[in-house]
């Protein structure tokens, strides 16, 4: 029987695909723990070890450093108090962020593009803001990237009673994870994308999304 399951972490210089990040985990972890820890997995473990210090232990087995990866054996029982606490960790290191059970790969950075081609580096929640309330009929168009297939992304319309729509979609991995709610309110459509991009747990709740069919 299965007691655990495991998280990756480690720095990459680009976006990676899930694919690409399993081939990159098993190449790493199979390498020898011979040999210092890189400093930015040594900030990392040390924090890590720090916000478990207390209570029930979650690990199945010990974090290590294994040749440029941080590999953490994880008790099921602890999943979602260690995944929210490796996530921002890992966001604040720079490095991916992978769960090799559900081949999920989050990057430490994100990228906001408007139809317009204007391209916007890890926005923070204002530039995130001023960029949703700019949509309109010739701006129509936003979406907010962590890796090729991990994005949330609007289109704007207009009501038939003229006033301003909203087709919030998301998607996470193949096709069949790409849903999609209709909003009148661009508050929460601004509420998702900054929620996204700060890699919150269960960003997506509360809204009424329905699977978009390719």
């Amino acid at each position: 029987m299965t007691v655990g399951f495991d998280l990756a972490a480690w720095r990459e210089s680009a976006p990676i695909t899930a694919e690409a990040a399993l081939e990159r985990y098993r190449d790493l972890a199979a390498r020898s723990l011979a040999g210092a820890v890189e400093p930015e997995l040594k900030g990392f473990l040390e924090e890590l070890g720090t916000a478990f210090a207390a209570g029930v232990t979650p690990w199945a087995q010990e974090p290590s450093a294994r040749g440029g990866v941080v590999v953490m054996s994880v008790r099921w029982s602890q999943s979602a108090r260690v995944h929210a606490v490796v996530r921002e960790l890992a966001r604040r290191h720079g490095l991916v962020c992978f769960d090799p059970q559900e081949r999920q790969v989050l990057h430490p950075w994100v990228a906001l593009s408007l139809s317009d081609g204007t391209r916007v580096e890890n926005p923070d929640a204002e530039r995130i803001a001023a960029a949703l309330g700019s949509l309109s009929r010739s701006r129509y168009y936003a979406i907010l990237e962590r890796a090729e297939q991990d994005y949330v992304q609007v289109g704007y319309g207009e009501s038939a009673e003229g006033g301003a729509s909203y087709a919030l979609e998301r998607r996470s991995g193949s096709a069949d994870r790409h849903h999609r709610c209709e909003l009148p309110d661009l508050a929460r459509v601004t509420r998702a994308f900054e929620a996204f991009a700060a890699g919150e747990d269960g960003w997506e709740a509360g809204f009424e999304w329905y699977r978009v069919e390719f």
